[in-house]
């Protein structure tokens, strides 16, 4: 689906398309607009790093005694600042880009002076198959390199690091959020390297002995393969998650008249819900204070093995507001296949904001 990226145009919100790609890519323009409105520097700097161009020039000149070929005056000072057209093309997991489609796209840059404007076709999927890169290349030795790529990961990412010192800004939870929906959509790939932060309050004693979760069902469980239990800002254990078990509600307030569905299974893939796992959930609703909510409203289960404990600090003012956060072990230097020992170690003491 061909989007062209003007900053003035009034992108509007998922629902007005019934295409899931043309959903995709105007979320990411969305994005990109309030990015440059939050900043103009920003934005150009975000763009320069998917074309592998420097950002400044784009940005306005400022040239004194300017004289231009072929001129005869010389004005005392010239701002001038070089355009570019951008379209972008997006995919979901396991489609290919279509060549008849990227060939029409790139008509489009066909009667623009590319001495005035730069152009570019900016490829946006959640990873690239064998053939799209055979097209991506046939395709670039033709049009002078003009076609560039990225990943959805890839443009949060770099768009998290712009903001990194922003944490405590609209635009970073922005960039969450727009991280969550890729998530939710699964376009992300990387939750082998994400630890979901879950504030647990008065049940984490219940979440410790019977190292599990629970969290609304209509809450996403995508996007993260561990879990970290906060309390009194710090989170206090982590655990890496097997299962997740979802529990049906048959007759409300009846803890014996309700089914169970494993909707994700990390180790063996099973989506066999075992005796035991039924059992263990039973005792920790009918343990737990909130016994009313979850006999009434379905709940999603995490079951973790073995949980770690650590203080890893909260450095930043009030308490968790969002159940959103995420903290990529990266950012400590930590690999997937670090051990949960290993991750528990180097996350204590450290700070997360």
């Amino acid at each position: 689906m061909e989007e062209k990226l003007n900053v003035k145009d009034n992108i509007s919100s998922f629902q007005k398309y019934h295409s899931r790609e043309n959903i995709h890519s105007s979320n990411a323009l969305l994005l990109l607009k309030k990015i440059y409105n939050y900043s103009h520097d920003k934005f150009y700097e975000l763009i320069s790093g998917i074309v592998d161009r420097e950002e400044n020039e784009w940005c306005p000149q400022f040239v004194s005694q300017h004289k231009e070929k072929d001129k005869s005056s010389v004005p005392d000072g010239l701002i001038g600042q070089k355009g570019f057209k951008i379209l972008i093309e997006a995919k979901e997991k396991d489609n290919d880009f279509n060549q008849k489609q990227l060939l029409g796209h790139l008509k489009y840059f066909e009667d623009i002076d590319t001495k005035k404007d730069d152009v570019y076709l900016i490829l946006l999927a959640v990873e690239y198959s064998a053939n799209d890169e055979k097209l991506i290349t046939e395709l670039n030795n033709k049009h002078n390199n003009i076609i560039k790529r990225t990943t959805y990961v890839e443009l949060c990412d770099s768009a998290k690091e712009l903001f990194n010192e922003y944490k405590d800004n609209e635009i970073y939870e922005l960039i969450e959020e727009f991280y969550e929906y890729c998530n939710n959509e699964n376009l992300i790939k990387d939750d082998d390297y994400k630890i979901r932060i879950r504030a647990c309050g008065n049940t984490l004693k219940e979440n410790v002995k019977y190292k599990m979760y629970y969290d609304t069902a209509e809450h996403s469980h995508k996007g993260f393969k561990y879990l970290g239990l906060y309390n009194n800002k710090a989170v206090r254990y982590i655990g890496k998650i097997e299962k997740i078990i979802e529990t049906k509600i048959i007759e409300t307030g009846n803890i014996d008249n309700m089914s169970f569905e494993c909707v994700e299974n990390y180790k063996d893939n099973s989506k066999v819900v075992t005796k035991e796992e039924i059992e263990k959930i039973k005792e920790m609703i009918n343990s737990s204070p909130y016994k009313d909510s979850l006999t009434n409203y379905a709940h999603k289960f995490f079951i973790m093995s073995e949980l770690m404990e650590l203080e890893f600090i909260k450095d930043s003012k009030g308490g968790l507001f969002t159940y959103r956060k995420n903290i990529d072990i990266r950012e400590y230097d930590l690999q997937k296949q670090d051990s949960l020992k290993n991750i528990a170690n180097t996350l204590d003491g450290k700070k997360w904001y």
